[in-house]
């Protein structure tokens, strides 16, 4: 049968010829990119025809007008970018007056928060924030000179003192960010200088965090990970005014008789609950106790960024300054702030 069928198919391929195949409409059609240009008809009175973009309907003469520094979609462009609102808040922090000057001041600022948003090391920047160094060098510059301080205490100043909050988490060190130049220390003490302690899990950094009535950071602290987090309310505490706190919420780890006789000196009351092993517990206000979630809720955002989640920085002074900048972002981009409905009232 297949003989007969491929004998049939050549007498009838001789005796018509082959076939002409006729292209459809689609393969005829150029094929059509995302930045191609598109004739757009204007509804103006005088019914001529501009040329705009098709990507998002500029006019080409504007876009040529904007110049280098104008954003162009790319697939290299990162996805966490500063909006125009936080440029011009921040603009001022970053003006160097003296020395070199940055050819583009607001890439390198998105490159330092694409840097703790991946944890990527800084040798892996991508080519479009420009070359590694030069980022890096400019980071630890605005570090030393505590421009990241400055702009973290600029929002310190619009918060609500009445009532604060402390709490504590763990963060993980990696392993590259262990080795510091320790000089005539030991590695322990070494790693006790840069707030690195051993502990089962391994080596940690634990970030202790106060902060306001609505759960914006105020004030934060590092420690080794071995440390005891009630030690180190006094350091929290100095500084701010506390004239203005009126009440304080924390969770078991404050609950030893040091603090609260400190809390009672300064006038502030504490909200914390007894330990389990307290012979004679000390009631406290469990409905206000229940708005202490706003500080976990601190660090979920801090910790979407994986460069905080994790500690890849040798330095304490590096990865504080890390904190800075991004508390700064997410403070700064314009969502909505968190109030929790058992501290509305108070």
């Amino acid at each position: 049968m297949r003989e007969g069928a491929s004998g049939s198919g050549r007498a009838r391929l001789q005796r018509e010829g082959p076939r002409e195949i006729e292209p459809s409409s689609a393969a005829l059609e150029p094929p059509r990119s995302n930045f191609s240009t598109v004739f757009v008809e204007n509804s103006t009175a005088t019914g001529q025809s501009e040329t705009r973009s098709a990507v998002d309907g500029t006019p080409p003469e504007r876009r040529r007008r904007q110049g280098e520094n104008a954003r162009k979609p790319s697939e290299d462009m990162p996805r966490l970018v500063v909006s125009d609102r936080q440029w011009r808040r921040v603009r001022g922090f970053l003006t160097v007056k003296r020395g070199r000057k940055a050819k583009n001041l607001r890439k390198q600022l998105e490159a330092w928060l694409w840097i703790f948003r991946t944890g990527a090391p800084w040798r892996d920047l991508p080519r479009f924030f420009g070359r590694w160094n030069s980022v890096y060098q400019a980071f630890r510059r605005m570090c030393t000179r505590g421009v990241f301080l400055q702009m973290f205490m600029s929002l310190v100043k619009q918060g609500d003192l009445t009532i604060v909050m402390v709490d504590g988490s763990f963060v993980k060190v990696h392993q590259h960010a262990v080795g510091a130049r320790r000089g005539e220390r030991t590695p322990e003490e070494s790693r006790v200088a840069q707030a690195i302690g051993k502990t089962k899990g391994g080596l940690n950094t634990n970030l202790l965090a106060l902060t306001d009535k609505n759960g914006k950071l105020v004030a934060f602290s590092l420690i080794p990970g071995n440390w005891y987090e009630a030690h180190s309310l006094a350091r929290l505490l100095e500084g701010l005014p506390v004239s203005e706190i009126e009440e304080l919420l924390a969770d078991k780890a404050y609950d030893t008789n040091a603090v609260r006789e400190m809390l009672a000196e300064m006038g502030i009351d504490a909200t914390i609950p007894s330990k389990s092993n307290r012979k004679e517990p000390i009631p406290h206000d469990h409905y206000s106790y229940k708005g202490r979630h706003l500080i976990e809720n601190l660090f979920v955002d801090l910790k979407e960024f994986r460069g905080i989640a994790s500690r890849y920085h040798k330095l304490a002074a590096m990865f504080c300054a890390g904190i800075h900048l991004v508390t700064w972002h997410l403070r700064t981009r314009g969502r909505k702030e968190r109030r929790s409905e058992y501290l509305s009232g108070r």
